[in-house]
Protein backbone atom coordinates (compact mmCIF):
# COMPACT_ATOMS: atom_id res chain seq x y z
CA UNK A 1 0.00 0.00 0.00
CA UNK A 2 2.92 2.33 -0.61
CA UNK A 3 0.91 4.03 -3.35
CA UNK A 4 -1.54 5.44 -0.83
CA UNK A 5 1.02 6.37 1.83
CA UNK A 6 0.54 10.12 1.20
CA UNK A 7 -3.23 10.03 1.70
CA UNK A 8 -4.02 11.06 5.25
CA UNK A 9 -7.75 11.76 5.16
CA UNK A 10 -11.02 10.58 3.69
CA UNK A 11 -11.37 13.95 1.94
CA UNK A 12 -8.10 13.43 0.11
CA UNK A 13 -9.22 9.95 -0.91
CA UNK A 14 -12.56 11.28 -2.22
CA UNK A 15 -10.71 13.99 -4.18
CA UNK A 16 -8.37 11.36 -5.64
CA UNK A 17 -11.27 9.14 -6.66
CA UNK A 18 -13.14 12.07 -8.28
CA UNK A 19 -10.04 12.91 -10.29
CA UNK A 20 -9.61 9.28 -11.26
CA UNK A 21 -13.25 9.04 -12.34
CA UNK A 22 -12.93 12.21 -14.44
CA UNK A 23 -9.75 10.87 -16.04
CA UNK A 24 -11.39 7.55 -16.95
CA UNK A 25 -14.44 9.31 -18.42
CA UNK A 26 -12.22 11.63 -20.48
CA UNK A 27 -10.17 8.74 -21.82
CA UNK A 28 -13.35 6.87 -22.73
CA UNK A 29 -14.74 9.89 -24.58
CA UNK A 30 -11.45 10.41 -26.41
CA UNK A 31 -11.31 6.77 -27.43
CA UNK A 32 -14.89 6.84 -28.74
CA UNK A 33 -14.17 10.03 -30.67
CA UNK A 34 -11.02 8.53 -32.20
CA UNK A 35 -12.84 5.36 -33.22
CA UNK A 36 -15.63 7.40 -34.85
CA UNK A 37 -13.16 9.53 -36.80
CA UNK A 38 -11.05 6.58 -37.90
CA UNK A 39 -14.12 4.75 -39.20
CA UNK A 40 -14.85 7.67 -41.54
CA UNK A 41 -11.37 7.68 -43.09
CA UNK A 42 -11.27 5.47 -46.20
CA UNK A 43 -8.50 2.91 -46.45
CA UNK A 44 -5.57 3.89 -48.71
CA UNK A 45 -5.68 2.49 -52.23
CA UNK A 46 -2.45 0.54 -51.77
CA UNK A 47 -4.03 -1.39 -48.88
CA UNK A 48 -7.08 -2.24 -50.94
CA UNK A 49 -4.87 -3.38 -53.82
CA UNK A 50 -2.79 -5.55 -51.48
CA UNK A 51 -5.87 -7.22 -49.99
CA UNK A 52 -7.34 -7.90 -53.42
CA UNK A 53 -4.21 -9.86 -54.39
CA UNK A 54 -4.89 -12.46 -51.71
CA UNK A 55 -7.32 -15.21 -52.56
CA UNK A 56 -9.28 -16.74 -49.73
CA UNK A 57 -9.87 -20.46 -50.05
CA UNK A 58 -13.16 -22.09 -49.22
CA UNK A 59 -13.11 -25.06 -46.85
CA UNK A 60 -14.11 -27.39 -49.67
CA UNK A 61 -11.19 -26.19 -51.82
CA UNK A 62 -8.79 -26.76 -48.95
CA UNK A 63 -10.17 -30.26 -48.42
CA UNK A 64 -9.72 -31.02 -52.14
CA UNK A 65 -6.07 -29.90 -51.96
CA UNK A 66 -5.44 -32.06 -48.88
CA UNK A 67 -7.00 -35.07 -50.64
CA UNK A 68 -4.84 -34.44 -53.74
CA UNK A 69 -1.69 -34.24 -51.63
CA UNK A 70 -2.61 -37.39 -49.75
CA UNK A 71 -2.91 -39.38 -53.01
Amino acid sequence: MKKFKGISSVGQLKHLLRNYDALVESQHALLNQSISKMAKIPAPDELQATFSRFQVLKDSELDEMRAFIAE
